[in-house]
């Protein structure tokens, strides 16, 4: 028998086949990882593709803790802000590692909605919000406030912030002061009320003194940690709401209006939002409508979405809007099969085993073009899984 012509490799039999590739991610733009079978190709993922080319523009990082998802999402942010992006990192837990990066330090800045005095009026409406939408934000936001709000009150809050305004103060205290001076009771009721709130932990953040630095400085990358957020039950009526879970509503409007003056301030510029486990945002009314918000508007403002989660069914009725898909180890059979489901393929046993062994970084990728494929999220530098991590390190031992 006379030996074949040419040896062909599976890669070159494969290539000849129309609808064959094992081309996945974008054309250009950073590395992210290889693909882990047959022969490594490197696989490339450019966030700002989808804004660029007016598609889906929300990314989706699903997978159980420790799989690797945060990883693979800081990798993202960090290859865009080198790129020039501008970065908005929502870090929930707090366990994000951006800050501990030294070529990051002068570029980077950390929003912590905490009680801390060092964060007072960090968050103030008058200062933050888009100059069309600042006047409704700041009443809006302490009415939210107050215990329960009557029409009179309404009435007060709403004429003490027209006068803020047209004195060109940008200091919800000014509104607070102005509402005391007032000769009318329910405008001195209000006023009390408020003073005794705006003390209160995180109310610190929307009670400026009109000397915040202004958004048109801010820095190429800011993480907005959020450790003292206590939201009420998604069913949970608003006169049911202690204090803290108010104090708490209210301040997520305000991040909602800052994520949004940061990303609309430049539409030829490029930026990143990484909303990691935004299971903790859409398990109440208000995160989830600040996460709706920021997808739907995203492609508009040439932003990008990462979005983190465990399980498929957090989406909701996002999943119509997501483009790119990164499927890492799931913890169950039922969500390694809804998470292939997901993105076209059938939840054979052998997929759904397979899906299940992912850790470390290793993930089913479906990109812009629909291509599904397998890829090992590959970091290169050292320094940047140190500081990425979030798993417990062993102490070194000096033997």
């Amino acid at each position: 028998m006379r030996d074949y012509t040419q040896q062909l490799t599976v890669e070159q039999f494969g290539a000849m086949v129309p609808t064959a590739t094992r081309t996945l991610g974008s054309q250009r733009g950073p590395y992210l990882g290889y693909t882990p079978t047959g022969a490594p190709l490197p696989v490339r993922f450019d966030a700002s593709q989808a804004p660029r080319e007016d598609r889906a523009s929300a990314a989706l990082l699903i997978g159980t803790l420790g799989s690797g998802k945060t990883v693979a999402s800081e990798a993202i942010e960090y290859a865009a802000e080198r790129a020039g992006s501008l970065v908005v990192d929502f870090d929930p837990k707090p366990d994000h590692g951006l800050h501990k990066l030294a070529e990051l330090g002068e570029r980077l800045e950390v929003l912590e909605l905490s009680g801390d005095p060092a964060q007072q009026g960090r968050l103030d409406p008058l200062a933050i919000g888009l100059k069309d939408l600042r006047e409704e934000l700041a009443c809006s936001y302490l009415l939210e406030l107050l215990p329960g709000p009557t029409g009179s009150w309404e009435n007060a809050v709403s004429l003490a912030v027209k006068d803020t305004v047209r004195e060109g103060s940008r200091s919800l205290l000014r509104t607070v002061e102005l509402l005391g001076a007032s000769d009318r009771s329910p405008a001195k009721e209000a006023a009390e009320a408020l003073e005794v709130i705006r003390d209160f932990g995180l109310a610190r953040l929307g009670f400026g003194d009109g000397q915040s630095p202004s958004l048109e400085v801010a820095k190429p990358v800011t993480t907005i940690r959020m450790p003292g957020l206590s939201l009420p039950e998604p069913s949970a009526a608003r006169d049911t709401y202690t204090r803290a879970e108010r104090v708490s509503v209210a301040t997520l409007s305000l991040v909602a209006a800052y994520a949004l003056a940061l990303i609309s301030r430049d539409r030829s510029r490029h930026k990143i939002v990484g909303l990691d486990e935004i299971w903790f945002l859409l398990a109440s009314p208000q995160g989830r409508q600040i996460v709706n918000r920021l997808v739907r508007l995203g492609r508009a403002f040439n932003a990008t979405l990462l979005l983190g989660t465990h399980r498929i069914a957090d989406l909701g009725d996002l999943s119509d809007l997501i483009g790119v898909v990164f499927i890492f180890g799931q913890d169950s059979a039922d969500a390694a099969a809804a998470a292939l489901r997901f993105v076209g393929l059938s939840p054979t046993r052998e997929l759904v085993g397979r899906i299940r062994e992912f850790r470390a970084g290793r993930c089913l990728m479906r990109d812009l073009h629909g291509r599904v494929g397998e890829v090992q999220i590959d970091l290169v530098y050292p320094h940047l899984l140190q500081a990425f991590t979030t798993t417990p390190q062993s102490p070194r031992s000096d033997s």
